[in-house]
């Protein structure tokens, strides 16, 4: 099948008349994007029916007073239209467009005076309930593991958007900076994304990302707030600005609908205890508002299938011994697991990072019911030992080498199909998983029992 860039052939053919020419003389380069006077991006983030986010960092020095301007087209749109770039003082801006079509594949570029100076496309997700999406799953990305291989795989395979679970950057293992204060942190988040494969990936595929331990230090709980300021000003340039809007100022957890997915994704460093705290009802690991924002979230009644994503896992094999769920805070994961046992959803899916190997662990609560953690990492960084011997309920262990995860959702008459896959930095599906499919039609014959 023909693509350019990462639109299919026959959404092509779906695309205004004056847009067609763009894409025959643009299809060799648009693999990576045009820099020009941008440091960062135009990345895709957020995704909605009729929305998108596109986002990006300008060069000051590079960039004269004329402005940068978004142009896109796709759908039914005959003329494509723009809308100006507001850099802040930092250069970082991101635009809206709330006027798209659902199920619509679109191509956009960033311009600056006649130049183009970023572009890429995508197709908008489907209406909420409905059709299908696939999401690629991913967490730890380190600086010395360049080039990230995967994530062109994931650019190749064109997921609807990319949960990415922490440790984007490394603060406490970076070669060239100390990265305690805020200068450093946000010169670290451009030294480690300064990567061909990762550009044409978030130029590609819409992006929600959240923070872990290392974009601030390692195991960090609370413990250093003037390195939480410094670190949390730059993630919130860098990554939080690129999501929909948090529950609460004082954490940076979002929910978001995604066709067939309701995706709730926790902030497990913003407002977490002390990890040598003694355990109890007290100790949380997501203050407050976060777990009531989640329990109330898994409380809703749906159809669709729902998605929790943390960065720290939920899982008992984690060696990071009181920093994770099971060791640290099993109070309060016992809270989430009866939660989770109650949710209505007709499946309910646990994302989770941080170790460094994949794993799929099944989880049977106390109803019976059974809940699958994907422990999708890294995506590009150093490999950590997994467990030498592991417990029955452990269906998958990787070895530790780059790649991720994908989820398949889709919702028909029948019900929901779900399948996972963890895939090898080359794109190479190494273990899959079906996680709910509809029920087979019945074989029965003859007139049955009168």
């Amino acid at each position: 099948m023909l693509r350019i860039g990462s639109v299919r052939r026959r959404d092509v053919l779906a695309l205004p008349p004056i847009w067609l020419g763009l894409l025959r003389a643009g299809a060799a380069d648009a693999r990576t994007p045009t820099r020009g006077p941008l440091r960062l991006g135009p990345y895709l983030c957020d995704p909605r029916p009729t929305g998108m986010g596109f986002y990006l960092a300008a060069d000051p020095v590079r960039l004269p007073r004329s402005p940068l301007i978004l142009e896109v087209a796709g759908g039914a749109d005959d003329l494509a239209r723009t809308r100006v770039f507001v850099e802040d003082e930092y250069g970082f801006a991101r635009v809206d467009r709330t006027d798209l079509r659902p199920s619509t594949a679109y191509r956009y570029r960033v311009k600056h005076g006649e130049e183009v100076v970023g572009q890429g496309s995508f197709r908008t997700p489907p209406r909420h309930g409905t059709g299908r999406v696939r999401l690629a799953v991913s967490a730890d990305l380190h600086v010395e593991s360049r080039p990230y291989l995967a994530c062109e795989a994931i650019a190749d395979l064109a997921p609807d958007a990319m949960i990415a679970l922490g440790d984007q950057v490394y603060a406490d293992a970076s070669p060239t900076h100390s990265a305690a204060k805020e200068p450093d942190y946000r010169r670290l988040y451009e030294e480690a994304w300064d990567d061909p494969h990762l550009r044409r990936c978030w130029a590609h595929v819409p992006t929600f990302l959240m923070w872990d331990d290392h974009e601030i230090v390692n195991d960090y709980d609370g413990d250093d707030p003037r390195r939480f300021g410094a670190a949390r000003r730059a993630f919130d340039d860098h990554q939080a600005r690129r999501n929909p809007a948090p529950h609460a100022l004082e954490s940076r957890d979002f929910d978001t609908v995604l066709g067939p997915v309701e995706l709730f994704v926790l902030d497990t460093r913003s407002c977490r205890a002390r990890n040598d705290a003694p355990d109890g009802p007290e100790k949380s690991m997501l203050g407050f508002r976060q777990r009531e924002a989640l329990l109330e979230f898994l409380a809703r009644p749906t159809e669709s299938v729902r998605v929790v994503a943390s960065p720290t896992p939920f899982h008992a094999l984690a060696d990071t011994g009181q920093d994770a769920w099971a060791a640290g805070f099993a109070t309060e994961r016992a809270v989430l697991f009866a939660a989770f046992d109650a949710c209505p959803a007709p499946t309910l899916v646990l994302l989770s990072g941080d170790q460094h190997w994949p794993a799929v662990v099944r989880h049977v609560l106390p109803s019976g019911r059974v809940l699958h953690e994907l422990q999708c990492t890294p995506l590009g960084a150093f490999r950590r030992p997994p467990p030498a011997a592991v417990p029955p309920e452990v269906l998958f262990v990787g070895d530790g080498g780059s790649g991720f995860g994908l989820l398949d959702v889709a919702l028909g008459a029948r019900g929901h199909e779900v399948r996972f896959a963890w895939h090898d930095a080359r794109g190479r599906a190494l273990y899959e998983l079906p996680l709910a499919t509809p029920p087979a039609p019945s074989r029965r014959r003859g007139r049955g029992p009168r």
